[in-house]
């Protein structure tokens, strides 16, 4: 289902879409939505449509667990993974040249946000950033682990 800024619902009929768990959804600032199954397939939806679609086979990219879109250059999207490593490419390449950025320790990367000029890292076990001087594990915050 897709619903408009007025309230107006609708049925969206991609047969990819129909049965699948949807991970991560995030609208991007060229107005393309993105999106992640719960099985590690990637895709973008314009004008109600798909307009990219990568299955977690096709994909470059393995164990994705969330991803963001780039709000300075459309059509990229950072990937967080299942181990150490964030991906940066272009989705409807299918991330043919990508950067690949180690964050360890942390692992199992739930979600990110950018936030004045940085990429916040938030992973199973810790928060870090990610900026042009490149990644910071963030130590000695005032959090509990959560169980």
């Amino acid at each position: 289902m897709t619903i408009t800024e007025d309230g107006t619902l609708s049925s969206f009929a991609d047969e990819r879409l129909r049965d699948c768990g949807i991970r991560d959804m995030r609208l991007g600032n060229d107005g393309i939505v993105y999106g992640l199954t719960t099985t590690g397939d990637i895709f973008s939806i314009e004008d109600g449509a798909i307009a990219c679609y990568l299955s977690q086979e096709e994909s470059r990219v393995k164990g994705v667990m969330c991803l963001m879109p780039d709000s300075r250059k459309p059509g990229y999207v950072y990937l967080g993974t299942d181990n150490s490593q964030i991906y940066y490419g272009n989705l409807e390449k299918n991330f043919s040249t990508m950067e690949a950025q180690d964050i360890s320790p942390l692992s199992y990367v739930e979600g990110f946000e950018y936030l004045d000029g940085h990429l916040w890292i938030c992973a199973g076990n810790g928060i870090g950033v990610w900026d042009s001087r490149g990644f910071t594990l963030l130590k000695n915050l005032p959090m509990n682990e959560r169980r």
